[in-house]
């Protein structure tokens, strides 16, 4: 039993230091952005306000563009009202890189587009954009 906990403890530790090894191995629902950007240290974190959300995603306006995401830190069958203000949490590891834009969730990798904000994108390649699914964009609404 004592190297179940100690396991437990190591995988605990490795995911609050952001070992993105076994994060990526963990469904990981923090309950809060507090805990998120603990988890999540590296990620691209942008504040926007929500444009619409239910059944546990949200579309939201932000510095880089509408952003469809899924909701965290609330549960599924509660509202989130429009313009509830979120922080979002997008990984470099989920973000793909293309040489086109898609139809949602992508942004612009030259710094000129990027709004102030540039993305850091664990994918190497060529291409001008990179894009995430929206279950790879937590969003947790703020107050």
């Amino acid at each position: 039993m004592t190297q179940f906990f100690k396991s437990l403890f190591r995988k605990f530790c490795a995911l609050f230091a952001g070992d993105p090894a076994v994060a990526a191995g963990t469904q990981v629902r923090p309950p809060n952005a507090v805990v998120a950007a603990k988890l999540w240290r590296g990620a691209n974190i942008f504040d926007g306000e929500i444009l619409n959300a239910g059944a546990g995603e949200f579309l939201a306006k932000t510095s880089l563009g509408e952003i469809h995401g899924t909701l965290f830190g609330v549960p599924a069958d509660e509202d989130v009202p429009a313009g509830t203000k979120i922080k979002i949490f997008i990984r470099p590891e989920v973000l793909q890189i293309c040489d086109c834009p898609v139809d949602e969730n992508c942004f612009s990798l030259d710094p000129e587009d990027a709004a102030g904000t540039p993305l850091r994108v664990a994918a190497r390649g060529e291409g001008d954009f990179a894009w995430a699914l929206p279950e790879d964009i937590a969003g947790f609404p703020i107050g």
